[in-house]
């Protein structure tokens, strides 16, 4: 121990390149600061630090690694570049990424092709000794992006204006929904969209992790808010004398369909449909088409049905003998019916009360039925009046 105590002065002169006392005649001419050994006005050299091994010999001290700068964690890049420095200069380094060995290295140090996961990196800087606690930085590499899934929606079609989506992912993310190509905005589920048009519309919603990776999941969906038509192009003449209907529609969309008489309950039914032993009176007949999304359109028939006999009253016509050129006839039915009248045998046309016509001298004949749902008939007593025209009379 004294030996090294004796040693340790000696070799911290020689570091300091230690040279004779200097002539006392030159140190009092320029003054010597007594505290440093130098002359006054300057500074005096540092000397080097030396520190002890633990097997006694002097060495000059350790260098402390510091890392400077290094990838972010988590990173979704798989390649990662460190810089680095020493306390010391002239200091070499060393690298070593995680259980491989320690190779030389300088700053920067890349590395490239590095699998996901956790990794360290340890670099220490050396001179005559290793920094006996190297600099270390851990960081984990994530290039897996979130399974997105959607959990529920609407149905692939649908007569709703809104729908109501519910999502998660596999992992903590961070989410962004999207409506038809729209801009992504920040969400949450379950994000709720109303005032849809009616036409097919897509929904994407991604979830993105810590690191940037993003998942993306889609349902696309239509609005259909459109009824079927329903068009009924055939029925029972209006009014009817028949107790019985008979009805054709068409539906422009497959459908379900219902039928309805005089607001009673519908009831399944197709084209054509009949109805049997209806009273007399006035009658609704209701078509209704539902699609598979439940929109539904209507179509309605009404007429009257009266079973009762229609009777015809001729009430005026020209006398048998007549002087006058114009004959007239006036005439009216037991309930609503349409007309036909001939003249001298000509065919029928239809005609209405008073019928009027001009005439030429000599005989005419004129024919008047009354129509209804079940046919014609004539005025009793005879189906044809005659009457003579003749000025001298």
């Amino acid at each position: 121990m004294r030996s090294l105590l004796r040693t340790i002065p000696l070799l911290m002169c020689c570091l300091a390149a230690c040279a004779a006392p200097p002539d006392e005649g030159v140190g009092a001419d320029a003054g010597v600061d007594e505290a440093t050994g130098a002359p006054v006005g300057e500074t005096a050299p540092e000397l080097p630090a030396i520190e002890v091994s633990p097997s006694g010999a002097l060495r000059a001290p350790t260098p402390d690694t510091t890392i400077l700068g290094g990838p972010p964690s988590p990173s979704t890049v798989t390649s990662a570049t460190f810089t680095f420095s020493s306390s010391r200069a002239g200091s070499t380094f060393q690298c070593r990424l995680d259980a491989g060995v320690w190779t030389a290295c300088s700053s920067p140090r890349a590395y490239t092709a590095l699998a996901s996961g956790s990794h360290t990196f340890r670099v220490r800087a050396c001179t005559t000794s290793c920094d006996a606690s190297p600099a270390t930085r851990t960081w984990t590499i994530d290039v897996t992006p979130p399974s997105v899934t959607i959990i529920s929606g609407p149905p692939p079609v649908t007569n709703l204006a809104s729908a109501t989506f519910a999502f998660t992912a596999s992992e903590a993310a961070t989410f962004q929904c999207q409506l038809d190509g729209g801009l992504w905005s920040g969400c949450t589920s379950p994000t709720t969209y109303t005032g849809l048009a009616g036409i097919s519309h897509t929904f994407a919603v991604r979830g993105c992790d810590a690191a940037g990776n993003c998942g993306t999941a889609s349902r696309t969906w239509a609005v259909d808010t459109t009824p079927p038509v329903v068009t009924i192009y055939s029925g029972p003449t209006n009014p009817s004398s028949s107790p019985s209907a008979s009805f054709l529609f068409t539906v422009s969309e497959p459908a379900s369909v219902q039928c309805q008489l005089d607001g009673g309950a519908y009831v399944a039914c197709s084209s054509p449909y009949a109805i049997g032993s209806l009273a007399d009176g006035t009658h609704a007949f209701s078509v209704r088409a539902c699609d598979a999304v439940g929109n539904c359109g209507t179509a309605s028939y009404g007429w009257s049905i009266d079973t009762s006999p229609l009777t015809f009253t001729l009430l005026t016509a020209p006398p048998e003998r007549s002087t006058e050129h114009t004959a007239s006839f006036t005439f009216v039915a037991s309930k609503p019916a349409s007309f036909q009248c001939s003249l001298d045998g000509g065919s029928y046309a239809a005609c209405s009360s008073p019928w009027t016509f001009p005439v030429a001298d000599g005989q005419h004949w004129a024919y008047i039925l009354a129509c209804d749902g079940t046919g014609c008939t004539a005025p009793p007593p005879n189906t044809t009046w005659a009457w003579y025209v003749d000025p001298l009379f």
